[in-house]
């Protein structure tokens, strides 16, 4: 999942696709993810934190297009002019043809989330178009790299489905320390409470009746 995924405002577009496309390059190219850890909390730790590592034995232009494909902020992501025209699909034959198709769908979704991050949708299309500012956000990407090694993911801003995740993981490892006494306690525990709750319940139903 594309790092902009596991915030609750975040949402799937065209750019969460081309982090999938990076992901798939980079396994297909070492035979295992980018990311990739035991632990669910870790791995979003990682997607979100963690620079891309870099893929050996394979060329610079294939390099720059998964760190291109792999950009944390969708905003700054490659578009899909700038995949079809990277150097690394022209820096040995054959030339690969691509379909001419300069304008995107409607992405709805994806322009509210730009207006989340008060970023006005027409805007933002228009300057991907300008190779300057492009250029600049290149730049600007490569700074916030570099600012945001140490930092600690946020996990309220987290979505509620990966939160909940996280919450099973944990509790999963605080019941594998405990023995088989300890666990069938808590089992009973949980059982005798909902039979407390159910015969308060009936008690009540009865004293209506």
């Amino acid at each position: 999942m594309a790092p902009e995924l596991f915030q609750d405002n975040g949402t799937h577009s065209f750019y969460s696709d081309f982090w999938s496309l990076g992901c798939i390059l980079f396994e297909l190219a070492t035979g295992k993810p980018p990311f990739c850890t035991n632990s669910l909390k870790h791995l979003i730790q990682m997607i979100i934190e963690e620079e891309t590592p870099e893929v050996s034995n394979f060329s610079e232009d294939f390099n720059d297009l998964l760190l291109k494909l792999l950009e944390k902020d969708p905003c700054k992501r490659i578009s899909w002019p700038e995949l079809k025209s990277h150097k690394y699909w022209t820096a040995s034959k054959p030339v690969y043809e691509f379909d001419l198709r300069l304008i995107y769908p409607d992405q709805p979704h994806f322009d509210r989330y730009l207006e989340s991050r008060n970023i006005v949708p027409a805007h933002f299309y228009e300057q991907r178009k300008n190779p300057l500012a492009q250029k600049f956000m290149n730049m600007q990407s490569s700074t916030d790299r570099a600012s945001s090694a140490g930092s600690v993911v946020d996990i309220m801003r987290l979505s509620h489905n990966v939160r909940r995740n996280i919450k099973k993981e944990e509790e999963e490892n605080v019941t594998e320390g405990c023995d088989d006494e300890e666990k069938n306690y808590h089992k009973k525990d949980t059982s005798g409470i909902g039979s407390a709750q159910g015969g308060k319940i009936e008690d009540r139903a009865n004293s209506n009746s």
